[in-house]
């Protein structure tokens, strides 16, 4: 599987992940719409966007080190391996945490309401 493409509409914010490549433009609409492709998070705030993880056995421990405002907070941890993607919602009232099992070269991305995602590979 490719890159992941995250698409998020700008009226209501619903989010869509694109797991193979499209060759046509604005194909992907939501409230009459074209969806637009999510951005990086910029330099500065990668350090409270950045998914982190450690093992534990044959377990992955994930978080991103981010406060949960109301307006403001991590809403999905997506994780994608060589055939799946795995998408885990958070509400402003809970900590970006996750556990899982261990899959070498794994993405783990993060989706902020606000600064959009960031990405890590797995070791």
């Amino acid at each position: 599987m490719k890159d992941l493409k995250i698409m998020k509409c700008s009226l209501c914010g619903g989010i869509v992940l694109g797991i193979k490549e499209c060759g046509c433009e604005n194909c992907i609409t939501c409230c009459g719409k074209a969806m637009e492709e999510i951005s990086s998070v910029n330099e500065e705030k990668i350090s409270t966007h950045k998914p982190s993880y450690y093992r534990q056995d044959n377990k992955l421990i994930i978080r991103v080190n981010h406060e949960q405002d109301i307006e403001h907070y991590i809403e999905a941890i997506i994780i994608k391996t060589d055939n799946e993607v795995l998408v885990h919602k958070f509400t402003n009232e809970e900590e970006p945490e996750l556990i899982m099992g261990y899959e070498q070269d794994m993405e783990i991305y993060s989706v902020c309401t606000k600064d959009g995602i960031c990405k890590t590979i797995v070791e």
